[in-house]
């Protein structure tokens, strides 16, 4: 069993409560510039997204062709959309949101749809 290491650190308790104070503060500090930053995020995001949400309705429906999948497909596309709105650089953000919502249904299409069942060609069935 290998011995417990020794460490011997260079500065005192008074260091160290003053440290701990400045490493506080600015993790306060961090954590107001990122709910400042968050709420102005929000806010362009309501601004920018939800005039578009009938039309994110409409195109989940017509995908899908059930009302209660296309609500849950605008509901996803829509958190996924704010998850990368940070990435959005303000071009057309209908075109985006439509974008993420068409990707969207076709994943929930791909996953829910019918596996091809195959069958294998048989001469002495066939043959009659």
């Amino acid at each position: 069993m290998a011995a417990p290491l020794k460490v011997d650190y260079a500065f005192d308790a008074e260091d160290l409560k003053s440290s701990a104070k400045i490493v506080k503060f600015a993790i306060l500090r961090k954590h107001e510039d990122q709910d400042a930053t968050q709420g102005q995020e929000l806010a362009s995001f309501e601004e920018t997204m939800l005039p578009h949400m009938d039309a994110a309705h409409n195109l989940a429906k017509w995908l899908l062709r059930n009302e209660q999948d296309a609500q849950d497909i605008v509901q996803e596309a829509y958190l996924r959309a704010f998850k990368s709105f940070g990435g959005f650089h303000g071009s057309n953000g209908r075109a985006w949101l439509l974008t993420i919502v068409r990707n969207t249904s076709y994943t929930l299409l791909k996953k829910n749809r019918a596996v091809d069942v195959t069958t294998t060609f048989d001469e002495e069935i066939h043959a009659a």
